[in-house]
């Protein structure tokens, strides 16, 4: 599988990158050159505006609650397609986690997030789930 200077440790980090590939929800693809999440419920694909022609300042990013592996609590996954995405996850958790928590309490979730940046500076402008977490079990 190709791999971006961005996704070197999470698409080849052993055990974390089978907790994503168990999620039934969302996915991540390498399509045309570049990552792409796929909402596989409706098809749609979100590819960072890095990866578009004329470039844009967005880029999306995976979160999600998962078992651990010993099946002994949980715990959050997250990437962007690019360091932009990753960041702006960063900042919702630091920024808004309790928010977050309220709406998916203790159950186990995936989600897709957009992240706006400045093009200059890279300063994270506006971080937004994509729709509602998409619920499931990770079995």
């Amino acid at each position: 599988m190709p791999t971006s200077p961005q996704h070197h440790g999470f698409h080849r980090a052993g055990r974390h990158e089978g907790l994503q590939r168990r999620d039934r929800r969302l996915s991540f693809e390498f399509d045309d050159g570049a990552w792409t999440l796929r909402d596989l419920d409706s098809g749609d694909a979100y590819r960072s505006g890095q990866d578009r022609k004329p470039s844009e300042p967005t880029d999306f990013a995976y979160l999600a609650r998962v078992p651990r592996p010993d099946r002994r609590g949980s715990l959050l996954l997250f990437t962007g397609i690019h360091p932009a995405g990753t960041l702006g996850v960063v900042g919702l958790l630091a920024d808004d986690l309790p928010h977050l928590h309220r709406v998916t309490g203790e159950r186990t979730f995936s989600a897709l997030i957009r992240v706006d940046y400045d093009s200059t500076t890279a300063e994270t402008l506006a971080v937004a789930m994509v729709g509602q977490p998409r619920w499931q079990d990770f079995a």
